[in-house]
């Protein structure tokens, strides 16, 4: 009697043993997949965004430390977006900065040219007035020098209509006036 009550309480601790192990094998399971599924979801994420989408951001739906940790990524994300970002307009600044520059030495490039060939100072300047509207996209350019007493400056070459009917009339503007053409005949800047 004594050794059947005993093999039953056995009987009885085994299976409340093996059922408590169950228990404890399932908590474990369901606990390691709430940690490691936002865990893995978050990696995901960081390699979509490392492959070039920079708009992925992680979602922020838990106040532990993997909430935490989705924040701070999405904080970093943003912040290298926008650093790329401002690199990218920087890069195209400068592209077109460049562009310009180049456009300039060639128009200085094909002045220099005609210089070269050129049979006389008027020609020349009306040329180069002509290729500076033409290659800048200007409506007006005029070419102006100084006077002899450099009292003056004198509108000698410019390539529209109303240019033309300006030198015609002996266009001068005084030296030191106000307005660009007459400061930069003053600083020669």
């Amino acid at each position: 009697f004594v050794v059947s009550n005993s093999l039953q309480g056995l009987a009885g601790s085994a299976i409340l043993a093996l059922f408590v192990v169950a228990v404890a094998i399932l908590a474990v399971v369901i606990s390691a997949r709430a940690i490691s599924d936002p865990i893995r979801t978050l990696a995901e994420t960081s390699e979509s965004f490392a492959a070039g989408r920079l708009s992925t951001r992680a979602a922020v739906d838990r106040r532990d430390e993997i909430g935490a940790l989705a924040q701070a990524y999405n904080q970093m994300a943003a912040q290298l977006q926008e650093m790329i970002g401002k690199l990218e307009q920087r890069v195209a600044d400068r592209t077109k900065y460049l562009e310009g520059q180049t456009l300039r030495l060639r128009v200085a490039a094909e002045i220099a040219r005609d210089a070269a060939s050129a049979r006389s100072l008027d020609e020349l300047l009306d040329r180069t007035a002509e290729l500076i509207c033409s290659r800048f996209g200007f409506y007006h350019a005029g070419i102006f020098l100084l006077d002899n007493d450099k009292v003056y400056a004198v509108l000698v070459a410019a390539p529209t209509e109303a240019g033309k009917k300006m030198i015609e009339n002996k266009h001068r503007l005084r030296v030191g006036q106000i307005g660009i053409v007459g400061r930069v005949a003053a600083t020669g800047e």
